[in-house]
């Protein structure tokens, strides 16, 4: 299957897949090599993992966990289908999701198929920081929408909104300066996506 990586961090590689099989491809066993969010832009495709059969279409999300095997196969489709992959590394994905990671799919919902169109946008325009970002956001918006995150904006505690004043008076400091994502998250003290809960909360 055609890949491009399109960014590569400590914690966050994202990767457009292409696939180009269609109904007379023989289907065949791959197995999750990280925990990955993959937003499905074009096409649809049949899925089968941990006995489960998944039918997913533009806007659905297809969530890995790593050694998980799975089974595509495109039955109803010539063409194939596409997918924009957020794939995240172990400590960053327990702490977005600890349990999670095996829903297989989500079906499209606005507030995702709007963060998949954005990292979409920031893919073919090379915006590598706002790639990035979109990742971590898409993560805990998952997180959230599967049921199991209470971390939601409003829950921010006193301690928390000090810090995202903190932050937002840092970059004002170095707004001349280029920075990324990890950059920021290290002058803050916090990981990328307690950097990106914090700093939320200046605008909540």
């Amino acid at each position: 299957m055609p890949r491009i990586r399109i960014l590569q961090t400590a914690a966050v590689t994202v990767i457009d897949y292409r696939c180009t099989s269609g109904p007379d491809d023989v289907a065949f066993a791959e197995a999750h090599a990280r925990h990955s969010i993959s937003y499905v832009r074009k096409g649809t495709f049949g899925c089968e993992c941990r006995g489960r059969v998944l039918d997913l279409v533009p806007g659905s999300l297809f969530i890995g966990h790593p050694g998980d095997e799975y089974i595509c196969s495109h039955s109803h489709q010539r063409g194939g289908d596409e997918c924009l992959s957020f794939q995240f590394e172990p400590e960053l994905a327990d702490e977005i999701a600890p349990t999670q990671w095996r829903v297989g799919m989500v079906p499209p919902l606005p507030e995702l198929v709007v963060l998949g169109e954005r990292g979409q946008v920031a893919a073919e325009r090379g915006y590598a920081i706002a790639l990035d970002e979109i990742g971590l956001l898409l993560g805990a918006r998952f997180a959230h929408l599967t049921g199991m995150s209470t971390h939601g904006p409003g829950a921010m505690r006193p301690a928390q909104r000090r810090k995202a004043i903190e932050i937002a008076l840092w970059m004002d400091a170095h707004a001349a300066e280029r920075f990324d994502l990890p950059r920021l998250a290290r002058a803050a003290g916090l990981s990328s996506y307690h950097f990106l809960r914090c700093s939320r909360a200046c605008w909540v």
